[in-house]
């Protein structure tokens, strides 16, 4: 069986951006990743430019919010999976994913998690179940990756710092 769950750490091309890890640590330690044998793409739940437009009006406060969220939804589906491939489902899971997605009234945020949902509840058996495994991946990735672009480039602003810091340093001389 191929491993999906790679989607959520690799990902690529969107707005030419090159691939980066879009989950911390602590995730990547309970993820059965298999090196895979061909480059194995699955698509979003929903729409890429659905997840840019949702995670683009979002204030700073609320991309939080909803970033701790979706966390809390990788946990929870990858225990799903390792249940499902253990053969001992456990929809204590899948149940904790729908609260979640009944946390926020906004209409982009439910339909995301209402897709999420039906895929990880889908009745779907073996490789079918494991593509949307990957498929919620993915669209959890690329929100990641699209809240990470409203963040200043850590680079430009250890640059911006050292400079301010040389010019106070300056001043204090004078």
């Amino acid at each position: 069986m191929n491993c999906y769950s790679n989607a959520l750490f690799a990902t690529h091309d969107l707005d030419n951006w090159e691939p980066f890890l879009v989950c911390p640590n602590e995730i990547m330690a309970n993820v059965p990743i298999l090196s895979p044998r061909e480059n194995i793409k699955v698509p979003c739940v929903i729409p890429e430019s659905e997840i840019q437009a949702f995670i683009g009006e979002l204030r700073i406060r609320e991309s939080q919010v909803v970033l701790a969220r979706l966390l809390i939804v990788v946990f929870a589906a990858i225990e799903l999976m390792q249940c499902r491939l253990a053969g001992q489902p456990d929809e204590t899971r899948l149940l904790l994913i729908k609260q979640i997605a009944r946390e926020d009234k906004n209409k982009r945020y439910r339909h995301m998690l209402d897709e999420i949902v039906a895929v990880l509840g889908s009745g779907k058996e073996g490789e079918e179940w494991m593509k949307g495994f990957g498929s919620v991946c993915m669209t959890i990735g690329r929100a990641f990756e699209c809240a990470s672009k409203s963040l200043p480039d850590y680079a430009a602003v250890r640059l911006a710092y050292e400079e301010r810091l040389e010019q106070a340093k300056q001043a204090s001389h004078i």
